[in-house]
Formats: C-alpha cells, sequence, structure tokens
C-alpha cells in the first residue's frame, strides 16, 4: 500500500480515544458517525455518511472518500477518482490531501506523471506547515526532479521538516552539517539532529552516532527535584517550586525550563518580567517542548517581552500543533480562519481545530460549532453545531454556553423553552460574557421564561453596556428616556443612546434622531410663539397713516459734553423734522 494511503488514516486513529461522549444522547455529527464507523472497519457505512458530506464541500470528508476509494473499501477501487477526491480537498487548502496529491503526480498513479504538478502541490502543502511536504521538496530539490538541482534550497526544506520532528528530515541536516558543503560545518549541530533522529528509532542515526563514538540517547528519567517542585506549585508555594527548578536548567530538563519561564510570566515566586519569561520559552521551545512552544507563540500573538509578530505565533503554535497540543492546533486553527500570520484558509482551520476537539479542547470546539452553524468550511448543520456547542458548554465554554442559550430561546435542531435559555445565558452571564447580559436582560425585559422584572433587566443591560455593548447600551437609553426599573432622566438616555450610536447600532441612531427632532419642534414652536408677540406689539404701536414725517434741513445746536471729568459746551450739526397731517 502507498504511503500516502495511509496518512490521512491515521488521522482517525485517535478518534477511538475520544469517543467516551457516544455515552450522550446528542447524536455524533456526521462526520464524526463516518470515523468511527471506519474505525469500526463498517466501510460501507463511512462511505455512505461521508459521500454527502463530500459533495457538499467538506475536505475532510473528500480526503477520506479519496482513501476509501484508493482501498477499495466500501466503493470500487478506481484510482481516477482517488486523484479526483485528492483534487477537490487540495484545492480548498488541506495541507494533508495537497501532500497525497503531490504523491499521486510524482508517482503517476491515477494521473499523468508530471514532475512540475508535483512540486506545486507539495509546494502547497510545505508552505501550510505539512512536514512530509517539506521533506519531499528537499528530496526534490537536492535530486533535481522537475526543478534545478539546489543543495542549498534543498537545506532550507529539510531544516523546516527537522525542527517540526520529521525523521528523515532530521537525519538529513545532521548530514549536511557534517559535510560542511553548503553550510559551515558544525560536528555539535550534526550530532544534536543525529539524537533527534536517533530517539525516533532511526537505525543509521543510531549506527552513525556509534561510529562517532557518541552515546545513544534515552529518555531521561524525571528528576525528583522537579516532581517536588510540581506538587509545591499546586500548594501555592512558588518559592519552593522556582528554588527546585531553576537548578534544573543546568541540566537542559525543558519541563523545568518551561516552568521557570511561567513562574516569570505570572510573577510567582519571582519578580513579574515577561522579558525573562521569553528567555526561557524560547531555551525550552527550541529543545522542541511543546508547551514552551506554545508558551512562546503567545508571547508573539500579544506583544509581551518581544516585538508583536502574527508570522512568528502563527510558525510556534504550528510547531507545538505538530506535537499534537491541543491549545496550539486550536490556536492554528483560529489563525487559518482569519488569515492572521498566515494565508486564510477554511480547510486548513477545519482540520486543525478538529484535531483539538478530538482532545476535547472546548474552544476549538465550541468554533466547530460556530462553522457547523454558519456553514463556514463545513456543510452547514444545526444538529451538528448543537453537539458541539454542548460538549465545550459542559467545559465551561463562554461562547458554546451562550450560543446553547440561543438554541433553546429560538428553537434551533431542539424545541423551544426559554427556562433552559435562561440557563445557559445566566452561566455566560455570569462569567462576564457581555452579550449573555445582554440576551439575559432583554428575557427579564419583556418577561419570557421568567417574570418580568425591569430592575434585573436594568442590571443586566448595564454590565453589557460598560463593556461596551452597543444593544445593551441603547437598552440603557430606553430605560432612562421611559423611567423603566430606573427614575427617568433624558439626560442619561441621550448619553447611552450617543455612546451605543458610534458604534454604529442603528436604533440608537434613530432615537438620537428624534430626540433632535423634538428640539427642533421645541425650538419652532418657540420661535413662533415670540413671533406672535412681535406681531401684536408692531401693530399696538403701529405709526397713524395720516401723519408724514418732512425733512426740513440742519441747524446748529448747543450740545453739552463730557471728558476727564470735566463738562463743556460744543455747536454741532443736527436734523430737523416736521410733521404734519395728510388730510
Amino acid at each position: 500500500m502507498r504511503q500516502h494511503k495511509k496518512t490521512i488514516c491515521r488521522i482517525a486513529i485517535i478518534i477511538l480515544s475520544c469517543l467516551f461522549f457516544l455515552q450522550k444522547a446528542q447524536a455524533l455529527p456526521p462526520y464524526l458517525e463516518g470515523l468511527k464507523a471506519y474505525e469500526n472497519e463498517q466501510y460501507d457505512k463511512a462511505y455512505r455518511i461521508w459521500l454527502p458530506l463530500a459533495e457538499t464541500g467538506d475536505s475532510g470528508a473528500q480526503a477520506h472518500l479519496a482513501v476509501l476509494t484508493d482501498n477499495g473499501q466500501g466503493t470500487l477501487k478506481d484510482i481516477n477518482k482517488v486523484a479526483a477526491w485528492y483534487s477537490k480537498a487540495a484545492e480548498q487548502g488541506l495541507a494533508e490531501a495537497q501532500y497525497n496529491l503531490g504523491d499521486l503526480y510524482r508517482t503517476g498513479d491515477g494521473v499523468a506523471q508530471s514532475y512540475d504538478k508535483a512540486l506545486f502541490w507539495y509546494r502547497k502543502a510545505g508552505n501550510n506547515g505539512h512536514i512530509k511536504a517539506q521533506n519531499s521538496l528537499g528530496l526534490m530539490t537536492a535530486n533535481g526532479l522537475g526543478v534545478e538541482k539546489s543543495p542549498k534550497t534543498a537545506f532550507d526544506w529539510f531544516i523546516k521538516a527537522a525542527q517540526q520532528g520529521h525523521m528523515g528530515a532530521q537525519l538529513q541536516v545532521a548530514q549536511y552539517f557534517g559535510q560542511g558543503k553548503i553550510i559551515k560545518f558544525s560536528a555539535k549541530d550534526a550530532i544534536y539532529w543525529l539524537n533527534k533522529a536517533a530517539l525516533q528509532g532511526s537505525p543509521q542515526a543510531k549506527n552513525m552516532l556509534t561510529q562517532l563514538n557518541q552515546p545513544l540517547p534515552g529518555r531521561k528519567p524525571v528528576p525528583k527535584d522537579y516532581l517536588l517542585g510540581e506538587k509545591y506549585l499546586e500548594q501555592g508555594d512558588y518559592d519552593q517550586a522556582f528554588n527546585l527548578w531553576f537548578p534544573l536548567i543546568n541540566t537542559r530538563y525543558v519541563s523545568a525550563i518551561n516552568g521557570v519561564g511561567a513562574l516569570f510570566f505570572e510573577g510567582k515566586g519571582v519578580p513579574k518580567s515577561y522579558d525573562r519569561a521569553v528567555y526561557f520559552f524560547r531555551q525550552a521551545a527550541k529543545e522542541g517542548n511543546g508547551a514552551a512552544q506554545t508558551n512562546l507563540a503567545y508571547m508573539y500573538e500579544k506583544g509581551l517581552g518581544v516585538e508583536q509578530s502574527d508570522e512568528l505565533a502563527f510558525h510556534w503554535y504550528l510547531r507545538a500543533a505538530n506535537l499534537g497540543f491541543a491549545q496550539a492546533q486550536s490556536q492554528v486553527g483560529g489563525l487559518y480562519l482569519g488569515g492572521i500570520g498566515t494565508e486564510k484558509s477554511l480547510a486548513q482551520a477545519v482540520y486543525w481545530l478538529r484535531q483539538a476537539a478530538l482532545q476535547d479542547y472546548p474552544a476549538a470546539e465550541s468554533i466547530l460549532g460556530f462553522l457547523y452553524f454558519k456553514g463556514f468550511g463545513l456543510p452547514q448543520s444545526v444538529h451538528a453545531a448543537l453537539y458541539w456547542f454542548t460538549r465545550a458548554a459542559d467545559q465551561g465554554d463562554i461562547m458554546a454556553a451562550r450560543s446553547l442559550g440561543t438554541f433553546y430561546e429560538e428553537g434551533y435542531a431542539v424545541s423551544k423553552s426559554f427556562p433552559q435559555a435562561i440557563t445557559w445565558y445566566q452561566k455566560a452571564a455570569e462569567a462576564g460574557d457581555a452579550e449573555a447580559q445582554y440576551l439575559l436582560g432583554q428575557l427579564y425585559y419583556y418577561g419570557k421564561g421568567t417574570k418580568k422584572s425591569y430592575v434585573k433587566a436594568h442590571a443586566l443591560f448595564l454590565n453589557s453596556a460598560r463593556q461596551g455593548d452597543p444593544r445593551g447600551q441603547f437598552f440603557m437609553g430606553l430605560m432612562y428616556e421611559n423611567g423603566e426599573g430606573v427614575a427617568t432622566s433624558q439626560v442619561a438616555a441621550r448619553q447611552w443612546y450617543s455612546m451605543s450610536a458610534k458604534q454604529g447600532y442603528a436604533l440608537s441612531k434613530y432615537a438620537l434622531n428624534h430626540y433632535q427632532k423634538m428640539r427642533e419642534k421645541k425650538i419652532a414652536d418657540a420661535r413662533f410663539e415670540a413671533l406672535k408677540y412681535v406681531d401684536r406689539r408692531r401693530r399696538y404701536y403701529a405709526p397713524d397713516p395720516r401723519i408724514q414725517t418732512i425733512d426740513t434741513g440742519y441747524r446748529f445746536v448747543t450740545q453739552t459734553r463730557y471728558a476727564n471729568g470735566k463738562s463743556f459746551k460744543v455747536m454741532a450739526y443736527k436734523k430737523m423734522y416736521k410733521r404734519r397731517v395728510i388730510r
């Protein structure tokens, strides 16, 4: 059986350790139902489940159908269809399918043999972090298959795969350092990479180490001081934990190095220092510690102790994800989803989120539920969304709890139930979720599933509004305008409406416009009353139309003026008028 037939199948193996949740009432989503059937060797059933998913664009189902078709399991063996299914999944960005499609083009199985197309798909997968594709690119570039031979470019691909744990690539990198032709000779680095490969069971690496009179690597026993430090850490005695772990740094025990970094990060037992935390995380991360790689990625993501870099955050998260760390896998999925630090890829996002979800990581389960609900990168399914939201909410995920509240309020995939909605909203609201506070406040405001209470609604809307939720701010304005649960205050109402309107909330804009129209009406009314008053005065004091004023010229008059406290007489012109009655 070709190697590429097995790669995706191996993904499914971890499902066996995660199927404890099958005892729950909710049915499995179709994709997982297919995996369960596959593991139980019910290939016909797996094929029937995955086929409609694949036809609607599920890249994971497409890749698995390629495996079933290649092996003749549940369907007739058809190498042409294998290539077709891999192509569909690969075009959606699934790295595993891209790698397998590259293998088909390299060997000419089911497609016209083409090194150019093999390199194209290997590069796609390699740039997505697929370590086998990176190693294959190194081999093809080193041997000049479909591309000009370039040992330097080959080394660049080998080192990427080696850093992620590919045994063959580690052996290649060791040879490059040992030869010293493309890069500077370094016996230390050569032995380092040979040890890495030997730890994974490479007989060639072990043989080379023996020839170099180097001891074969083995797993070091966990130091007693490290275990004792963990106990002190659980008891909250951080000083003792630090005192036991810090000396272990000299022994290069990576778990202790990462632990010391974590103490500096949190400022427990030592003064808080992001710079020192980064230093220790980096040391352990370079040694291949997945927890340290995840921690270092977080520092780059947030710009703590280092210059912020989405690209480096993605790099370290991906390295940890390839080691199986669920938190890192979830983060990689999220970064692919948003195109942060890497190219946006729904297929890659779904793949990594599934890996984390299958390890019961609640954040990944919650996001998967959202993707199923919206139909982003997955066939839209409210039942699958309900399944993943329930799993995540049971583990305390806030977003999932709020989403379940919406499911029960609106009746998505469940019978509509306001009491159940209140229960889930309450859990998220108590955890400080602004949107859940607003949604729960609405139920109390309108009396849905509970007794109407403006007081409780006001308290919830206030918490939501203070966190910047524009809808909560709108309802605060509404309650102050109408005096619901609070004393009426048009000033406070306008303030809350203004805060909400600045965020673009349409109802608040309408409310402010209404206030403006009312103000303009009051001004217009006042002006109208003033005009009526002036008109009455003008009519009362109007001159007699029978009297005409006639200009009779000028004459000198004496006027008294004052300056510097003294008075004096001056002569001035004065215009003279005469009035006469017109008969």
